[in-house]
């Protein structure tokens, strides 16, 4: 059970009501595009429902094959990088298919939180205090910075 919602109310949505999510498990490791090729190339399939928690839910959407912009790893060299640039239908038929589903948003900040209260996963410490990492499009580098110290 926790609170749902912004703890400061700064950035996001106010504090919501508490919340209480049953036990779940999720992938530990992201989802290569190797992972999701299996799923392509075993003709991927299309759930009617999604059993939740709550109950049996209709899918919506059609499955459509991950983008393949600028940054989309799906036609990328590497089949050990993370799929990325997929809708939200394809990847809860991937997901079905694995033998799991989405997590709902309740489910999902719980365990962005560490799977606890804190505002963050790592704990109660705001990232501007010292422990942040950058990624992507940043002028900083793809680095850990941890007090003075750096690790890349």
């Amino acid at each position: 059970m926790f609170e749902m919602g912004d703890v400061l109310g700064v950035n996001s949505t106010p504090i919501q009501r508490r919340v209480t999510i049953s036990p779940l498990y999720v992938d530990t490791y992201e989802v290569t595009v190797e992972r999701f090729r299996s799923y392509w190339n075993a003709g991927h399939p299309s759930p009617s429902s999604v059993l939740y928690p709550s109950g049996s839910y209709p899918t919506a959407g059609s499955v459509t094959e991950p983008g393949s912009g600028v940054g989309c790893t799906w036609r990328g060299p590497s089949s050990t990088s993370p799929i990325n640039c997929v809708n939200w239908t394809t990847a809860q038929a991937f997901c079905v298919w694995d033998g799991g589903r989405l997590p709902t948003e309740a489910e999902w900040e719980w365990v962005a939180r560490g799977g606890n209260s804190n505002p963050y996963p790592w704990g109660s410490t705001n990232p501007e205090d010292g422990l942040v990492c950058w990624s992507g499009n940043s002028t900083r580098t793809g680095a850990c910075v941890v007090g003075d110290r750096k690790s890349t």
